[in-house]
């Protein structure tokens, strides 16, 4: 298959929309915008916080943390628990450099993730991940996290970005990989139910593999793009984009722009993609708009140098919390995985 349709033809439309900054992938309304401030109040975080720890965390569990405003609730509230003796001996596994910095705010013990468990080191293998959820499958509770904000909201604290409002691109394969090893599933928090939906859609992030060169660019990344794209040809409409360095900020090219996303980590390099199936389209495979979520992410995560994909689905899947999904519509709501 020609590269360049990955990277050009089909991204056009969007591309210039986005450099006009207008149409439906940039506006307030942006339902890939992972922003929790024009959605929920402090206090209803606030509460759904303590709801997920009151249903998920037990005094002594090593918690997986990832980005976001929500998970980063859960570890003030963890931190408060430690404090009263309410919990005692938690650790937190964070899943990435921004919840490291949070749970050092917060003055939560950490501990590092290894990259296999055994007898010795399973004392900091995650018994729970806490993630924030971009949308949430109201049925079986599969979920997207991990993608890119366009510049009307933001996937972390207010902290973690810079004057122009730039955040860090999650480090979605930490992400995938201390979710993959929590004994106990995942539990996401979303912050509106507006945001449990009937089909997932969107893009779905993925993470792989890249050589760094000396002046920090890698081209090898293309061939995975190549090969997502022609397992998702006729489904992903808008192809396979990368991302720029920086989330907070509009896509302007679907190579990353003049500043492209490039990771570096103890393994080597890795850069975030998105198959992009486009706004309000449900992930599908073949054709199939109804396809297995699992089946999506297996043939995502078959693609040779994929270290990573923000699709969560199947058992390791515990539950969600929803800000706001109670019946007065404020009070938190959890929803559990059907067994």
């Amino acid at each position: 298959m020609n590269a360049k349709r990955v990277l050009n033809a089909r991204s056009v439309a969007v591309a210039s929309a986005a450099s006009n900054g207008g149409d439906d992938e940039t506006n307030n309304n942006n339902p890939f915008s992972t922003s929790t401030s024009s959605n929920a109040s402090s206090s209803a975080i606030s509460a759904a916080a303590s709801l997920t720890v009151d249903e998920f965390i037990r005094s002594g569990d090593v918690v997986a943390v990832g980005p976001g405003e929500l998970p980063a609730a859960v570890l003030s509230e963890l931190a408060k628990r430690l404090e009263s003796g309410e919990l005692g001996s938690i650790r937190v596994v964070a899943a990435g450099d921004a919840p490291a910095a949070e749970a050092a705010v917060a003055g939560v013990p950490q501990v590092k993730q290894q990259s296999k468990s055994t007898e010795e080191n399973d004392a900091t293998t995650p018994d729970v991940a806490i993630l924030q959820a971009d949308e949430v499958d109201r049925a079986d509770l599969s979920f997207i996290a991990c993608r890119h904000d366009d510049g009307f909201g933001a996937s972390s604290s207010s902290s973690s970005s810079n004057s122009s409002g730039a955040l860090p691109q999650p480090q979605l394969a930490r992400v995938a990989a201390a979710a993959s090893a929590s004994k106990r599933g995942t539990v996401s928090l979303v912050a509106s139910p507006l945001l449990l939906v009937d089909r997932l859609t969107g893009d779905v992030p993925v993470a792989v593999e890249l050589e760094l060169m000396e002046d920090g660019s890698g081209g090898d990344w293309e061939e995975a793009a190549e090969e997502l794209d022609d397992e998702f040809l006729g489904d992903a409409s808008l192809g396979v984009w990368r991302r720029p360095s920086a989330s907070g900020i509009p896509r302007s090219h679907p190579r990353g722009g003049d500043n492209p996303h490039a990771e570096v980590t103890v393994q080597g390099g890795v850069t975030l993609l998105d198959v992009r199936f486009g706004e309000g389209n449900a992930l599908s495979l073949l054709g199939d708009a109804g396809a297995k979520y699992e089946d999506v992410l297996m043939t995502i995560e078959g693609v040779p140098g994929v270290v990573g994909c923000g699709l969560f689905t199947g058992p390791g899947v515990a539950g969600v919390v929803v800000v706001g999904g109670g019946e007065d519509g404020s009070s938190p709501k959890v929803m559990r995985r059907p067994a």
